[in-house]
């Protein structure tokens, strides 16, 4: 892949090996990170050779100083502002830490920032936000962080040389003058300003999750193991897999990355093409995570917590999978799923087939076990009944909605009932559905918008309901509504459309834990909210909690309604290791064409085996405002 680079399109790239003028351990392979990704960039025609700032421990470069950074960022911030719609690449490899926090306001205690360390001075999380904001107001920027965000205080390891964090608590860094009012602007934000968990309009790699270690490789050229995989990674995908995106990379990176101890993180716009200005609907789904353990087997990353049973079928297809390919050409095997785990499954390898390794894509064939959505029809003339039969069978391939004859007897049948000139969907127990608009009869696509309210209802009652019963007393974590001082609040409280809640979790096992939230609208839609991307998990550390702030809002769809009072749902997925639950949300907030078969693999959960994920929810009931 060669990208046709802009005359304005730029890159700034930071390695810091010696950190002597700080009295603090130094790196053996950020310099050469910065090396090797320049190299890329040219060869590669992503920027301009003439475009690229280094900023580097090396005497030949311009020092990476605090003042120079910042000068830099500015810098690139006016050149965006007279040449909107450039792409900037900002690579930073070198030490992080954590120090306490400048702000106040957060109900949350004990609060630190993750801070970049420099030559001379260092940056804070909120600042280096602030930076990127104003940048990607015109620009589109990708910013890669190889280093620590915990700053490792901690860990019993700080002195390993390939762990990029030190321990600052025996040094003295003078602090700087912060941009006029960011400090007050950040301040006022509160708990919702969090580095990890705020919207962002660029691409954010980072090394590893806030409370990990990022570490440099352990051979002769040494590099941070993030920016080894990402060039291993850029070389494979650009050499095979056609144009993909920030997620693509981010998944390859994480397959391949050996495991333990640091999973990397991508925020912000995932779905961006790789180095370049538009964005692309990924479609890959899952990957496969182990090969031959036990002998003739694959392991793939969804499982029982993804609501993948006992008879899934995946295709499998090497790393460089292009989807704008001939896929029975790219085409490894056929598997079929006989274990399911909490996060994952397993399926047996058809004998002969070779070229299977880790990292491999895997995408959705057809659902496990037989699950069928039964429907009944109620006061509906033959027509209209006949109109409906044949539009279910065209749209669905699967059969998952079963038409079981009017007014069937089945005690779990959704009924399509006539009122007037309106279809309207019923539930099991024949009531109507809260806030589930009808339709009207002589509308065009009438029976095709029944068919879509049928499965996306009946997805959000599954997803409602889903939870691990092998996993054991949920007192491993705590989810809840707060007040600004961290006391536990009534959930049956009445809220008004427009106020500002907060939520508070907390790990209160002794590991660290994943974890990611959504909102179950009151309209039946499923959106993530946290991580704000809609894609991947937060970490956090044993016995830690951490807030979120939400502002109540109602969905426009309810407006024309006479409702005067919705429900509203908030569900937290918790796990022992790094997972993706995005393909939970529907189809108006889920990203990628290949997500769409997951809706056919809604099956029963009774395979679940482990017991290292778990859910809770909390139910709000938002009075609107008239």
């Amino acid at each position: 892949m060669s990208h046709k680079e802009s005359e304005h399109d730029s890159a700034l790239l930071i390695g810091i090996d010696n950190y002597s003028s700080l009295k603090l351990r130094s790196l053996r392979g950020a310099v050469r990170d910065v090396d090797k990704v320049e190299k890329w960039l040219t060869s590669k025609n992503v920027v301009p050779e003439e475009n690229i700032i280094r900023l580097t421990s090396k005497e030949s470069d311009k020092d990476p100083t605090y003042h120079n950074i910042y000068g830099e960022l500015e810098r690139l911030t006016k050149m965006a502002q007279k040449n909107p719609g450039c792409f900037i690449f900002i690579h930073y490899s070198g030490h992080g830490s954590r120090r306490p926090t400048v702000l106040t306001g957060s109900h949350e205690k004990n609060g630190v920032d993750e801070i970049l360390l420099f030559q001379s001075g260092y940056m804070r999380d909120f600042e280096l936000g602030a930076a990127l904001d104003k940048l990607a107001k015109k620009a589109k920027v990708f910013i890669v962080l190889d280093c620590c965000h915990s700053g490792g205080a901690d860990r019993d390891d700080e002195d390993d040389p390939k762990v990029r964090a030190v321990n600052l608590s025996n040094v003295i860094l003078d602090e700087h003058e912060f941009p006029r009012g960011l400090v007050k602007e950040q301040t006022t934000k509160g708990s919702t300003s969090s580095w990890w968990k705020r919207p962002r309009d660029y691409t954010l790699l980072a090394a590893c999750q806030h409370d990990e270690k990022a570490k440099e490789n352990d051979n002769d050229k040494v590099n941070g193991l993030l920016t080894y995989w990402m060039l291993k990674g850029l070389k494979t995908l650009c050499a095979h897999a056609g144009p993909f995106t920030y997620k693509r990379l981010h998944r390859y990176i994480s397959a391949n990355m050996p495991q333990g101890g640091q999973q990397p993180v991508l925020l912000g716009q995932s779905d961006r093409l790789i180095f370049q200005k538009t964005s692309l609907q990924s479609n890959e789904l899952a990957f496969v995570e182990n090969v031959g353990e036990p002998k003739g087997t694959v392991q793939i990353t969804l499982g029982a917590a993804h609501c993948v049973s006992v008879g899934a079928r995946f295709l499998i297809y090497p790393p460089t999978f292009c989807p704008s390919k001939s896929l029975k050409a790219q085409e490894l095997a056929k598997v079929t799923v006989d274990n399911v785990g909490g996060l994952s499954c397993k399926a047996v390898l058809p004998d002969g087939v070779g070229g299977i390794s880790r990292g491999c894509v895997a995408m959705a064939l057809r659902p496990g076990k037989d699950h069928k959505v039964p429907v009944n029809f109620h006061e509906c003339n033959a027509a209209e009944e006949k109109g409906l039969r044949k539009t279910f069978s065209a749209c669905d391939n699967t059969k998952a909605l079963t038409v079981i004859g009017d007014e069937s007897n089945c005690a779990q049948a959704f009924t399509v009932t006539r009122r007037g000139k309106y279809f309207c969907i019923l539930d099991p127990g024949m009531l109507d559905i809260a806030h589930l608009p009808w339709i009207p009869c002589d509308s065009e696509n009438a029976a095709k918008e029944v068919h879509r309210l049928l499965h996306q209802r009946e997805h959000f009652l599954r997803i409602e309901r889903l939870g691990n019963p092998f996993s054991g007393s949920t007192e491993w974590f705590f989810f809840n509504r707060v007040d600004r001082d961290g006391n536990v609040l009534d959930t049956n409280d009445e809220l008004l459309e427009g106020n500002l809640i907060h939520f508070r979790f907390t790990n209160a096992s002794h590991e660290s834990l994943y974890y990611c939230i959504f909102n179950l609208l009151p309209d039946g839609g499923i959106k993530q909210i946290l991580p704000s991307s809609g894609d991947g998990m937060r970490s956090i550390v044993r016995r830690s909690h951490e807030g979120l702030g939400i502002r109540l809002t109602v969905p426009e769809s309810l407006r024309s309604t006479n409702v005067t009072e919705v429900l509203d749902i908030y569900k937290v997925f918790v796990t022992t290791h790094a997972s993706y639950f995005d393909m939970h949300q529907t189809s108006e907030y889920f990203r990628g064409e290949g997500y769409k078969v997951l809706d056919e693999m809604r099956g029963d959960i009774e395979e679940i085996s482990d017991g290292n994920w778990q859910t809770a929810q909390i139910k709000l009931k938002i009075r609107l405002r008239q």
